[in-house]
């Protein structure tokens, strides 16, 4: 009863302090340490906000904080989702497995794991709501605990809505750069000139922002830190014809949220035709579902895709996919985990290099052109009847590939080494029947 008395009869005060004594045994001692923990008698908090919160967030670890105070950067009711605010604590390096070892996926599933069971204590100590009984994945905020994570969180965080603007510079009085930030919901367009100072930016949250006057290249061409970037209903792309993202070494993964249409009756990225990403060295997933009718496909116009230099195992299903008939042009250059490329019906030209995992290659239908540079470990290349010129260059071959016999291209062109090179040309060697179907060959030899 003292410490229900010192919650003054508060339902908020009240529940706050359930959830931290349910973290407790039931032993006098402890309760006892509870009700005379300083935190009951801190100062420098607002008028507004609860001491009795601060006694619960005091009592989380380090990481619980961080993980807490980040949820501030949602505006106030906003329904917050599991499957978006664990990877968004991954990705900030908020979660820690209690594991070493290699970066493995059994590491990341462990990371998942120890965010969920983040999420489930915040749910326990009260900290945030489940919308429902049974919906636990779906959260939201008290005002007043949402509040004084904001404050907490003020040195590092700056949370922009309604008429406000983006700060010049930190946005508070600790001179601290701003690391994380959320803009929207809101009417004023967010100047970039202010945003485009904040070069520490870890996490951009954008949600309801429709009056944005910068383009996504911007966003990851800048901030050279950015470990999440999360938008929401964030803007109009539709005009959008070309988007490069450049050098964001911080990406490791690529929500659906990306190709993610404002509501159910638009698409996503209708007229974007070229898509270039570079150097996002670290990024390994892209979640991207297959879109179940082409009406509904983002990037329908989509013409040519270049990605180089990242750790993807896959290309998505969205974007290969049998809806897809735009895309033309397919050049994949330094992916050193995919394994596959297939099931891309309207391609024409494919170029694949440096993708040391690569195996196999099929399901191109109207395939007319392939360069297959320094992927030695493919081993099937089928489902490509039209096939017209095939390139091949790799100086560490020892002999060529068995699956150009399964193919019949016009035109082949080939770079190897001097000793394969005089294989080919000997009379005794069988190298030269794998290739003897083929009608015109240019055979280089690599010195």
């Amino acid at each position: 009863m003292k410490i229900i008395n010192k919650c003054g009869g508060l339902p908020l005060a009240i529940k706050v302090m359930g959830g931290l004594l349910s973290t407790r045994s039931q032993i006098e001692r402890e309760w006892e340490a509870v009700l005379n923990h300083r935190a009951w008698s801190i100062s420098g908090l607002p008028d507004e906000l609860d001491s009795r919160i601060y006694l619960s967030y005091e009592d989380l670890s380090p990481q619980l904080k961080q993980c807490f105070l980040y949820l501030s950067l949602f505006p106030k009711g906003t329904t917050i989702r599991q499957t978006d605010i664990v990877p968004m604590w991954i990705g900030e390096g908020f979660i820690q497995s209690c594991q070493g070892g290699s970066n493995t996926s059994t590491d990341d599933d462990r990371l998942e794991e120890v965010a969920t069971e983040y999420y489930e204590e915040l749910i326990m100590r009260n900290l945030i709501d489940p919308t429902h009984s049974t919906a636990r994945y779906l959260c939201t905020m008290h005002d007043l605990v949402r509040s004084f994570a904001e404050f907490m969180a003020r040195g590092e965080s700056f949370v922009v809505q309604g008429n406000m603007q983006v700060p010049e510079g930190s946005g508070n009085d600790t001179k601290l750069p701003v690391r994380r930030m959320s803009l929207g919901p809101g009417d004023l367009v967010p100047e970039w000139a202010a945003l485009g100072k904040h070069e520490s930016l870890r996490t951009l949250i954008i949600i309801r922002s429709k009056n944005i006057n910068f383009g996504l290249e911007d966003l990851l061409t800048t901030f050279s830190k950015l470990r999440v970037l999360f938008i929401w209903n964030g803007g109009d792309c539709g005009s959008l014809k070309s988007l490069d993202i450049i050098n964001a070494p911080g990406i490791k993964s690529v929500g659906s949220e990306f190709q993610q249409a404002a509501s159910s009756r638009e698409v996503a990225f209708p007229n974007l035709a070229s898509l270039y990403i570079e150097g996002l060295c670290e990024w390994e997933q892209w979640d991207w579902e297959d879109d179940v009718t082409a009406g509904a496909m983002a990037m329908p116009a989509l013409e040519a895709l270049t990605i180089k230099n990242c750790k993807l195992g896959r290309l998505p299903p969205g974007l290969a996919t049998n809806n897809r008939h735009a895309l033309r042009g397919l050049f994949l250059y330094g992916l050193t985990n995919l394994a596959c490329v297939e099931n891309f019906p309207s391609v024409l030209e494919l170029d694949v290099f440096d993708c040391s995992e690569l195996k196999r290659i099929s399901g191109l239908p109207r395939l007319h052109k392939i360069g297959i540079s320094r992927c030695p470990n493919v081993v099937v290349l089928e489902g490509v009847p039209l096939l017209d010129s095939l390139g091949l260059d790799d100086g560490t071959m020892e002999a060529l590939p068995g699956y150009l016999r399964d193919v019949t291209p016009r035109y082949l062109e080939l770079y190897c080494n001097k000793k394969l090179y005089e294989s080919i040309y000997s009379e005794s060697s069988c190298e030269r029947d794998k290739i003897r179907h083929i009608g015109k060959h240019d055979i280089n030899c690599i010195e």
